[in-house]
């Protein structure tokens, strides 16, 4: 268990200015405090060690909930000059030098680097002491301090309730959530759907049988990958979410040239539960039904026009599933049959499948 120092940090906080005799121009020298930590502007410093931030393994990132904070290297020196200063935390009025068996540790923030809530909760951990940081650093920006020579730092990130690790020496997370860093978190745009089938209308005696050819076309967007959401929040231990946006959920479904009294032409309408009509099914994995309890309807006012317009309520809707966190190809599969109504002038029957539209599948990948 870190040791934690809680204490106020302000720019030149723990700064030692100590007298050195420089006989030669009687200056003063002043030397870091161990222990110092600041959040700094890079300005122009660069990095002298950095990190590979190639997504394959994400070296030097962390990502919650609310950030994605990627540290692209870092620098460490025995004197820092006047003109850099600032960059460590302190004023520019003179160098600063480490004292015997301290170095400066700066490590350098990518400009990639997002915050969407400010008062995220982070420290820095040198060996087992654990100092608060003021605010969690955004692109462009240091997290510089006095550390013993090559001590361990880490930086400690708690979003949402959970507290992330990462290394700054050499990028690598001692603790991190795993489903963040397995895939990325967007599939690239995919196939939409359109499928045709064949239902029989029937009102017992009082009219013949009509069968029709009904449609469904859908849109599906670009899926999301994350172990949390506002929606659900956290997924379970060793799972994600995935989101899956669909929109324009309409169908020819509403039907008949003629409802007045004596017309022989009936109206159908279609009842689909949204967990019958989605799951996704991981590569590999067992399918998985969508959490939500929305059921469509076909718009009952609807007139018939000829055309597929005809809209579902609710027409669009995000879906949710939890998966393994593994998961990086899943294919959402849409079976589309549901509750029929037959709807004549003077009469209500009901409708089956002859033959249902074809089940979709439509394949999700993560990269």
């Amino acid at each position: 268990m870190s040791r934690i120092i809680r204490a106020a940090l302000p720019a030149v906080m723990g700064l030692a200015v100590l007298a050195a005799c420089g006989q030669a121009t009687g200056q003063l020298q002043r030397y870091g405090a161990l222990g110092h930590v600041a959040v700094g502007e890079a300005a122009t410093t660069e990095a002298q060690t950095g990190f590979d931030t190639d997504d394959t393994d994400r070296t030097g990132w962390l990502i919650g909930p609310n950030f994605s904070l990627v540290v692209n290297g870092f620098t460490v020196t025995e004197t820092v000059e006047a003109t850099q200063a600032s960059v460590f935390g302190y004023d520019e009025a003179a160098p600063v030098y480490a004292s015997a068996g301290t170095e400066f540790f700066a490590a350098h923030i990518d400009p990639a680097t997002a915050v969407d809530v400010p008062d995220l909760a982070a420290s820095l951990i040198v060996d087992d002491v654990e100092t608060p940081l003021e605010r969690l650093p955004v692109g462009g920006q240091t997290i510089a301090a006095v550390v013993p020579v090559d001590a361990e730092v880490t930086l400690a990130v708690t979003d949402e309730g959970r507290t992330q690790r990462l290394n700054l020496r050499d990028g690598d997370r001692t603790e991190d959530v795993a489903g963040f860093y397995i895939g990325g978190p967007e599939s690239a745009d995919p196939d939409d759907y359109d499928e045709r089938g064949t239902v029989t209308a029937e009102a017992g005696s009082a009219y013949l049988p009509a069968e029709r050819e009904v449609g469904i076309t859908m849109a599906v967007g670009a899926a999301h990958r994350s172990p949390w959401s506002t929606e659900h929040g956290w997924a379970a231990d060793g799972n994600v979410w995935i989101s899956v946006p669909v929109s324009g959920m309409a169908t020819d479904a509403v039907w008949g040239f003629d409802t007045s009294d004596g017309s022989h032409e009936p109206k159908l309408y279609w009842r689909l539960s949204e967990t019958e009509l989605f799951s996704l099914a991981p590569v590999d994995g067992d399918p998985v039904a969508a959490v939500g309890e929305e059921t469509f309807v076909v718009d009952e006012s609807a007139d018939y026009t000829g055309s597929t317009e005809t809209e579902f309520t609710p027409g669009e809707i995000r879906l949710w599933f939890e998966v393994p966190e593994e998961t990086v190809t899943a294919n959402l599969r849409i079976t589309p049959s549901g509750q029929l109504t037959a709807e004549w002038a003077d009469a209500t029957g009901s409708g089956s499948w002859d033959v249902e539209p074809e089940s979709g599948e439509i394949t999700l990948t993560f990269r």
